[in-house]
């Protein structure tokens, strides 16, 4: 039997490259987008799949001229006792993504490797809040991992992907570097509320710039507090840790006292990798803060930054 996660797509469909299988066994909770009945062999099925660029993947059964069509980007249930069922995948081993935005639309969420210029990691895609193709770069869901790390943690990531991250500034850089890219940062407070604010360009800069963070073109129901006028206004801004201080306070370094690694200014409106100090607190703007939305007394219950090409 083959792995069902050999065919786990990692890439754009490419036209005219198929695998063929059979003589397998595959189980999943997927169900055939379309069904025809009388494709007369399996290069009529082939040539469906080649001819629809949301088909990942198609069954076909040499006896009943069944094929069935599937957009989903996982193994469809094929119970085969003889040879006379094929599986038709497309070919994507010889393409590579670059960034989530380039990882089938019909794809699941989770972790996926990418190629961006010379380099190889992983990154967490998600498919579903705001649509396909976004590559998420700082998610908070527990207290499982310790936000309160230097500047060279922050540089090359930590955590876990599949639950609480930061990617790493040196990797957003990489991937922000190139192209326009827009930013959906998804919030949710502990009485079931969620809301978003996204910015229609974002960057981050290198290490000679300590990371500055470039953002622009805010909509959204969470409010701006990445823009917002005033001395704590974070566009333009250099990050800091508790290690390094780049921020713009002359008496203190705004990470150490808000217990939050971020672009402060003198200080913050927002401080999505502050404590975790799940929901209303008594102590000053060091949780997980979004100040248009919450406040500086709320510290909120889940956070996801991420972002993907913008093309408009």
């Amino acid at each position: 039997m083959i792995c069902g996660q050999l065919y786990l797509v990692y890439a754009k469909i490419q036209k005219g490259k198929l695998l063929t299988y059979n003589n397998i066994n595959f189980s999943s909770s997927g169900s055939p987008t379309e069904v025809y009945t009388e494709d007369r062999s399996i290069v009529e099925c082939s040539r469906r799949v080649l001819n629809d660029d949301s088909i990942c993947v198609a069954s076909y059964d040499t006896v009943t001229y069944i094929c069935m069509m599937y957009t989903l980007c996982f193994s469809p249930l094929i119970d085969v006792s003889n040879t006379e069922t094929y599986l038709v995948h497309r070919d994507y081993s010889v393409l590579r993504p670059r960034d989530c935005g380039d990882i089938h639309p019909g794809s699941l969420s989770g972790v996926y490797t990418i190629y961006p210029a010379d380099e190889q990691f992983d990154v967490y895609c998600d498919m579903d809040i705001a649509g396909p193709g976004w590559t998420v770069f700082q998610r908070r869901t527990n207290r499982t991992i310790d936000f309160y790390q230097g500047w060279y943690e922050f540089e090359i990531g930590f955590g876990n992907l599949e639950s609480e991250f930061w990617l790493g500034n040196k990797y957003i850089h990489l991937l922000t570097s190139t192209g326009k890219k827009k930013l959906y940062i998804y919030l949710e407070d502990f009485e079931g509320n969620s809301t978003y604010a996204e910015y229609s360009d974002f960057s981050i800069g290198d290490a000679t710039t300590n990371y500055t963070l470039n953002v622009d073109g805010y909509s959204g129901t969470a409010g701006d507090s990445l823009m917002k006028p005033g001395d704590r206004n974070q566009n333009g801004m250099m990050f800091s840790t508790k290690d390094r201080d780049n921020d713009r306070y002359p008496d203190y370094d705004c990470a150490q006292k808000y217990k939050g690694a971020w672009w402060h200014n003198m200080c913050h409106w927002a401080n999505l990798n502050g404590a975790y100090l799940g929901g209303p607190h008594s102590s000053f703007a060091d949780g997980i803060e979004w100040f248009t939305w919450k406040g500086y007394r709320y510290s909120l219950k889940s956070t996801k930054m991420m972002f993907k090409g913008n093309y408009q």
